[in-house]
């Protein structure tokens, strides 16, 4: 029975955490000195009931991720990097997940994440590819989100990337980008999820 409980539990190692800015816009709803404290004890009961702690399966320490997603996380851009050191000193990477026009308005603090070694990975939601469209060239905004030097997921419908001529861009066809489509506009998976936590 231990022997399985122990199967279980080893993957049990990664969590998608959504976040979003208090009314104060001075931290976030949950919290983060809650969300540090309490990944803190996830990652101390996660080692011990897996039995890494007596060195055993150090593979699942592997890979593991705190993902974040939401809307408006740049607003308290300190609390969002505190919370990625604690998600680093806990042994996890720590990626994010935005609609592309919040990345593109908040560029500055996502570069800032990645030159402090702090991002492992970047997802984009393009729904809006037309809202960026008009708001700067989409393949010069490629080209910067590129020069982040980190994995790069495209969550969209294929017909809407074809409209916009993304799939065919030099600079999408030349790094580390992974394609996730949808058969129609997702719009907006973080919408709906904000809507579920109210």
């Amino acid at each position: 029975m231990e022997k399985n409980k122990i199967e279980l539990y080893q993957h049990l190692k990664s969590m998608a955490v959504y976040l979003q800015p208090n009314v104060d816009e001075t931290d976030y709803e949950l919290g983060v000195d809650e969300l540090t404290k309490w990944l803190t004890q996830y990652n101390q009961w996660f080692k011990e009931t897996v039995v890494v702690n007596k060195g055993y399966r150090p593979y699942v320490l592997y890979n593991r991720e705190v993902s974040i997603l939401g809307n408006d996380i740049f607003i308290v851009p300190d609390k969002l990097m505190e919370l990625a050191k604690s998600t680093i000193n806990n042994g996890f990477a720590f990626s994010i997940t935005l609609d592309i026009v919040e990345l593109f308005h908040n560029y500055t603090h996502l570069k800032s994440l990645c030159d402090d070694s702090l991002l492992s990975s970047v997802g984009v939601t393009t729904d809006n590819l037309f809202v960026l469209a008009k708001l700067t060239s989409i393949k010069d905004f490629m080209r910067l989100l590129i020069n982040l030097r980190r994995p790069i997921g495209i969550i969209g419908s294929i017909s809407t990337l074809r409209e916009y001529g993304f799939l065919s861009y030099e600079s999408v066809n030349s790094m580390d980008i992974t394609i996730y489509p949808i058969k129609s506009e997702t719009s907006n998976f973080l919408e709906h999820n904000s809507r579920k936590s109210n």
